[in-house]
């Protein structure tokens, strides 16, 4: 079954990408762009070599991914392709039970830090496509800035792309994320040219009650929203307004305190040094050790410090063994288990910073108070019992 729905999620994730950009390569049954068409081909025949091999008593997964294929290679036109994808997709969603959306709203705050590490190398930190590898690949990287790409772009496109990557490009899969990481990547990449318009960030934008959920917006792009919107009594400001408003709104995020920021890259840093130690690359797994501290926790250390200071030398002497340990070139197992130790003091020192007095002596006095009732109560039970005793025996 878990075979099944593997094939089954990437047979979907390659008919939603051929429903979506099977216009940039053919128009009236003409190749209007080589590339595109030739990924066209490649995508249509893969989905349809995974529908005749699925295991399944579907009879539609083989035969449609087959037509569309056969639509593909004939150069259809484009509403033809779109609704056999369509198709393909409902059904696949339906009776394999595919989830399209995550099970908790995404965080913007959290994706751009993923962003950051896994993605603007070659899309570029502002998503202008302008990253350091970028000029080296074929095609191009994706711009997310500006362009039609993202006015049609959904993030279960983006979630499907970074879970499976795009074979004949430079784009790969991103195995070590997890789905909560994937989808935060994802909703993130749809707010990335609002970043910068603070007007449209303030809480006063006034979301539509259908779009002010983000199981919804998870599988719409800004062209579906503004196709649904135009409908409606709203000018193409207020449009674009509430756009902007749901790709970036805090309400779609977790509440993340932005003190647990540096955190929060500190254990995403974390994770790619323990990944590339993992893989033998000791040198680089040090870099990224170092970063996790100087970048990070380094950031609120003299804020933890107040909440609790044990703990935050108990960090401090865990990040020096675990780069010690590293650089001395330890057996993989020693090294995860201080990775782990690690981490379990910084998810302490996240619950810390999320409140707002200093908890070190607080919580020191409560356990003392704790132990003194508790030996308090034991003492009244001690005499209750002998003054009971003597009760029965007449003393």
């Amino acid at each position: 079954m878990a075979s099944e729905n593997k094939d089954a999620k990437r047979i979907l994730s390659l008919v939603d990408y051929i429903g979506g950009d099977y216009q940039n390569a053919v128009a009236d049954g003409k190749i209007i762009n080589t590339d595109e068409y030739n990924e066209m081909l490649d995508f249509s025949a893969t989905a349809s070599e995974l529908g005749s091999s699925i295991k399944t008593d579907k009879e539609y997964v083989k035969d449609d991914t087959r037509l569309l294929s056969k639509l593909i290679n004939d150069k259809a036109d484009v509403q033809s392709v779109l609704n056999l994808s369509n198709k393909i997709k409902q059904n696949l969603i339906s009776d394999f039970n595919l989830k399209t959306y995550p099970d908790t709203a995404p965080s913007i705050k959290v994706g751009r830090m993923l962003y950051a590490n896994n993605c603007s190398q070659c899309h570029g930190l502002t998503g202008m496509a302008d990253g350091q590898l970028a000029d080296g690949l074929v095609p191009h990287p994706a711009n997310f800035a500006k362009g039609d790409l993202i006015e049609g772009l959904s993030a279960f496109k983006v979630y499907n792309t970074v879970s499976f990557g795009i074979s004949g490009t430079g784009m790969p899969s991103f195995p070590n994320l997890s789905e909560e990481q994937k989808w935060d990547i994802a909703f993130y990449v749809l707010s990335i040219r609002y970043e910068d318009d603070s007007q449209y960030l303030a809480s006063t934008v006034d979301i539509p009650q259908d779009l002010n959920n983000h199981k919804v917006l998870a599988t719409i792009s800004d062209d579906d929203i503004r196709g649904r919107l135009s409908s409606r009594s709203y000018n193409e400001n207020q449009i674009n307004n509430i756009i902007a408003g749901v790709r970036t709104h805090s309400h779609l995020s977790k509440d993340i305190n932005s003190d647990n920021e540096p955190l929060i890259l500190t254990v995403s840093l974390l994770k790619e040094s323990i990944s590339l130690y993992e893989k033998g690359d000791k040198e680089l797994a040090y870099s990224k050790a170092i970063d996790a501290y100087l970048d990070g926790f380094e950031k609120i250390e003299n804020k933890l410090a107040i909440k609790d200071n044990k703990l935050t030398r108990n960090i401090e002497n865990k990040f020096g063994e675990y780069r010690g340990q590293i650089k001395s070139g330890e057996p993989l197992q020693t090294v995860k288990t201080t990775y782990q130790q690690l981490n379990s003091g910084l998810n302490d020192a996240s619950v810390l910073l999320t409140n707002t007095k200093p908890l070190g002596k607080f919580l020191s006095f409560v356990q003392s108070f704790a132990i003194i009732v508790r030996e308090g109560l034991e003492a009244v039970l001690i005499v209750a019992a002998i003054i009971a005793f003597l009760t029965t025996t007449g003393s």
